[in-house]
């Protein structure tokens, strides 16, 4: 089977945000009413896997692994069946 997972990695909230903090000033800037602005990733994955629980394990295991740093970011992994 063949399956479409989206990870998507954002960093913790204590963990200070450069670019959030650049693009929400911008945004300020040109005249925009906001509190905060926080950047992410979206990283979408195409995998072939026998079934929806060892999909999930291995985007699981690539995000830990490579996708997200543990110690900064935290991640969400959401997956679908692409039909044949």
């Amino acid at each position: 089977m063949k399956w479409r997972g989206t990870v998507r990695v954002d960093l913790k909230d204590k963990v200070f945000d450069p670019q959030g903090d650049t693009l929400c000033r911008t945004l300020l800037t040109q005249g925009y009413s906001l509190e905060k602005v926080r950047v992410g990733k979206i990283i979408n994955i195409e995998l072939e896997a026998p079934n929806r629980k060892e999909a999930q394990q291995i985007l699981h295991e690539i995000s830990s692994r490579l996708l997200a740093n543990p110690v900064m970011e935290t991640f969400d992994v959401t997956l679908e069946e692409i039909p044949s």
